[in-house]
């Protein structure tokens, strides 16, 4: 995994938050402000249902403590173990646009 911040999922308020780190971006070197895509991987999702209830056009907010420094827009979602064999993590980062 790349990155590891929390998120806040739809309706939760905020400051609530649970794990999901990043196994990849589009991009490097992003930059406040810029856009990029990523894939998260849920961490608690058998503790925290509501990850299986975000989907396509939701958004999430993205903390580093707790401080909000992103908000991402779901743009698919593919149900996948957090221990992620190699051909399976090649999958998922494949879907990225990287540059």
């Amino acid at each position: 995994m790349q990155y590891r911040p929390n998120w806040g999922l739809p309706g939760w308020p905020d400051g609530d938050q649970t794990a999901g780190p990043v196994l990849g971006f589009s991009k490097s070197n992003i930059s406040q402000g810029d856009t990029t895509e990523a894939v998260i991987i849920p961490l608690f999702a058998e503790q925290v249902p509501q990850w299986w209830e975000v989907g396509p056009g939701d958004a999430v907010r993205m903390y580093e403590g707790s401080r909000i420094c992103g908000v991402a827009t779901i743009l698919w979602v593919d149900r996948t173990a957090l221990t992620l064999t190699d051909a399976e993590a090649e999958r998922l980062l494949q879907r990225l646009g990287a540059e």
